[in-house]
């Protein structure tokens, strides 16, 4: 493992693949996850245009790392904070948003409800919220734009620091970090493709699928995806099983690494696709996004994990094949 000069970039050593890894490390911030950054630039930019001041309160939805971004820039700035969560949430987190100060409103959602409805659930219930009253400003991350721009500067940066990126690889969520940061390397970089990494069940780019219904609708999404997903800067996807992420967050913690299970996803899919089309020639980059504070007594915990039947022994056997984590 080589962390560069600006401490911001980790090479992921893979001898037994073709092509160089690069973790950029977001976690080094007060919340532990790339949301302090969008949180800080979405509430400046509201009170640069006048739609927050001082007893204002602030409302999102959001399905963890966001709602404790914002209830902790929010404390900061002296604004109330309401995060809309789904009832499914991690306590932890909804533990920690409270500790900031917000009021945490929970969703009774169905079993199974796959990502896009559950955003379309809880952005109604924050418009309930925010509905007819002036002083109550919704942030909206998955249709702000704010949102995507917020990482602009950070793409530029690895784009400046690491020559030839072959891939960027990272989560969906309301598409802010993995446009925003694929757009701005890519315009520096124009031969980089943009994947997303997927969960089981995603149904976000089901609409590119060669079947007559998506013939008729022309290919296009449903109206109801976040807007901050855009289909044009995202080359390709892979869907990742939650064995693959819980395996791969498992590995790099056991050597240091403090990573969380978003992060691992999207760092799987990467070394994944660095295996199957090897060359020496370029980078495949992906973001540590949120760090392993909330998976140490689960993800990490060996009998925890066998449990609940998520250990799988070859995928980590092959992880530790495929890197040298203590290089």
């Amino acid at each position: 493992m080589t962390s560069h000069d600006n401490a911001t970039l980790i090479e992921i050593h893979c001898p037994r693949i073709c092509g160089r890894m690069f973790l950029v490390d977001e976690t080094q911030n007060p919340t532990g996850s790339l949301k302090g950054r969008v949180a800080a630039y979405m509430i400046n930019r509201a009170e640069q245009r006048g739609l927050l001041s001082s007893g204002h309160t602030i409302v999102d939805c959001t399905s963890g790392n966001n709602g404790i971004a914002i209830a902790y820039e929010s404390m900061l700035r002296g604004y109330k904070c309401i995060t809309v969560v789904s009832q499914d949430i991690d306590e932890s987190k909804a533990m920690q948003m409270r500790k900031f100060g917000a009021s945490v409103v929970m969703v009774k959602t169905p079993p199974g409800i796959d990502a896009t409805s559950l955003m379309v659930l809880l952005r109604a219930e924050a418009e309930s919220i925010r509905r007819g009253r002036q002083d109550v400003h919704f942030l909206n991350q998955a249709d702000n734009p704010d949102n995507a721009d917020a990482y602009s500067e950070l793409g530029e940066s690895i784009a400046s620091q690491i020559n030839h990126i072959r891939l960027f690889v990272g989560i969906v969520g309301t598409g802010g970090s993995l446009c925003g940061i694929g757009r701005s390397v890519c315009k520096l970089q124009p031969t980089c493709e943009v994947v997303a990494a997927c969960s089981d069940g995603e149904t976000l780019f089901d609409h590119r699928k060669l079947t007559l219904l998506n013939l008729v609708r022309l290919f296009r999404p449903s109206p109801l995806v976040p807007k901050n997903i855009d289909y044009s800067t995202i080359s390709f996807h892979r869907t990742v099983t939650l064995k693959q992420a819980v395996a791969t967050c498992r590995v790099l913690n056991r050597h240091g690494i403090a990573i969380g299970l978003l992060s691992s996803s999207a760092l799987y899919a990467a070394l994944v696709l660095l295996h199957e089309c090897p060359t020496n020639n370029g980078a495949a980059v992906s973001i540590l996004g949120d760090s392993n504070k909330y998976v140490c007594e689960t993800v990490c915990d060996d009998a925890w994990v066998k449990r609940v039947g998520l250990l799988d022994l070859d995928i980590e056997d092959r992880l530790e094949y495929w890197t040298d984590l203590d290089a």
